[in-house]
């Protein structure tokens, strides 16, 4: 990628197409094998292409990062760091409407994270709808042959990137889940006499009936 530098060579970038919704500008700092990537981008659709191991995967990281706080395929905040290093940096801008909005995340590997959107202190909460990043890897057709369990997780990240009410609907209940299972537990275990599972069943299925809700509207949507 022009402006980049990244183990392996780097990814490039075309843009052909015009786009309402587009990002203008990308920068990464030790993030992943990127040591620094300082990117301008035309409005329109951007097409990584690369030879293997030029970091195609990691620039789209750096995308989903600004727009959902996550990084695809890494579990730990060591893999987004870049090996050797502390910290790592994530900054976009992205133009909807002719509107700009800045989003930086900075990354330690200790696991701390700090978001700013335009410039003020946020939370990986505040980045739902602000500049979404749907994003489909090969192994996600898994979702249509596999398991029901892998849809539902599918369903759950694309909402989550774009409304708040969702990504507030499941957290609470999976929340009350954990604690109904905690409570379940203690009783099984006759550790708890006082406290039943009763008030928490209800609560989940307040909570799940609206996560389905959600999830049959977009659906429907499709």
């Amino acid at each position: 990628m022009r402006g980049g530098s990244a183990h392996g060579g780097g990814a490039s970038l075309s843009c052909p197409v015009p786009a309402s919704v587009y990002l203008r500008h990308l920068e990464m700092i030790d993030f992943r094998n990127y040591a620094q990537l300082a990117q301008e981008l035309p409005a329109g659709v951007a097409v990584p292409h690369g030879r293997n191991g030029a970091a195609k995967t990691d620039l789209l990281g750096g995308i989903c990062v600004c727009g959902s706080g996550d990084c695809p395929r890494t579990r730990t905040s060591e893999e987004i760091v870049r090996p050797g290093c502390r910290h790592g940096f994530v900054r976009s801008d992205r133009v909807r409407s002719e509107r700009s909005t800045g989003i930086e995340v900075g990354l330690a590997s200790t696991g701390q994270r700090q978001t700013k959107i335009d410039g003020v202190a946020g939370r990986r909460a505040d980045l739902i709808g602000v500049a979404p990043a749907p994003l489909l890897w090969a192994e996600d057709i898994e979702m249509v042959r596999g398991e029901p369990s892998g849809r539902r997780r599918l369903l759950d990240r694309e909402l989550s990137a774009v409304r708040r009410t969702y990504y507030c609907h499941l957290s609470r209940y999976r929340r009350t889940l954990d604690h109904r299972k905690k409570v379940l537990k203690a009783v099984r275990e006759r550790r708890s006499a006082g406290e039943a599972p009763l008030p928490w069943e209800k609560a989940a299925s307040r909570q799940g009936v609206r996560v389905v809700v959600e999830r049959v509207h977009l659906l429907a949507c499709v």
